[in-house]
């Protein structure tokens, strides 16, 4: 019996009337099948063929000018949203090392720069970001540890390694990220001494990540401690 091997697709984005001839040559020749809005015949309205299609793609093209149209626009947001519950729900299925490998992805698909996993003699971090944005204030690397399990009784061992493994980088921030024993509760607070620890609960980073205020409550962590009063 023959196995049927599935053709990989691309979702391809233009603004109405785009010559996109060659680009879809390209992709063809690279085995990949173009679908677009005007390939679909809807059963259904078309925006929910759009987002189904969009969802089964391997591969989403933009073809994006100086000025987004708004089909173009729609189609994009509709394949950062597809990604990023995507990540949510690898998130809510992982554990242990693969938690720690999405929370990473997580970072590299806000665009930050992402360091290899540390190795085993640098078991209070997980890994580094270099995040241009912070480099006035922290410097980089930012140090990055990563508990798929965490209350507060543990947090204190867990800041302790990771502040050991900050001064070997001379930095001067640490991320905790973690996600909770399951007790809204277990909310491990920040550490306002130097080296900056801040913790953050993983659905917390998400949230800022999405919003593009990683970088803004991280500052404003810091003029925190280093003015000795509460975080905005």
């Amino acid at each position: 019996m023959k196995t049927r091997t599935r053709t990989a697709s691309c979702f391809l984005s233009a603004p109405f009337g785009a010559d996109t001839r060659i680009l879809e040559a390209a992709l063809k020749t690279r085995g990949f099948r173009v679908v677009d809005g005007r390939t679909l015949a809807p059963a259904e309205p078309l925006l929910d063929e759009i987002r189904k299609a969009i969802a089964d793609a391997s591969l989403v093209c933009v073809v994006a000018p100086s000025t987004l149209s708004v089909n173009t626009a729609l189609e994009l947001g509709m394949a950062v949203g597809t990604q990023s519950r995507d990540l949510k729900a690898h998130l809510i299925a992982s554990s242990g090392r693969q938690f720690e490998m999405v929370v990473k992805e997580l970072f590299e698909r806000a665009g930050y720069v992402v360091s290899e996993t540390m190795g085993a003699e640098d078991r209070g971090a997980d890994f580094a970001l270099w995040i241009d944005g912070l480099q006035y204030a922290f410097g980089n690397p930012v140090v990055v540890q990563v508990k798929d399990r965490l209350t507060v009784p543990s947090a204190a061992h867990t800041e302790q390694a990771l502040r050991a493994a900050i001064e070997t980088t001379r930095s001067r921030l640490g991320l905790l990220v973690y996600r909770t024993g399951g007790r809204s509760v277990d909310r491990i607070p920040s550490s306002p001494t130097w080296p900056l620890i801040v913790s953050l609960e993983v659905n917390e980073l998400i949230k800022l990540l999405e919003q593009g205020g990683l970088e803004k409550e991280l500052i404003n962590l810091r003029n925190a401690a280093v003015h000795g009063v509460p975080a905005r």
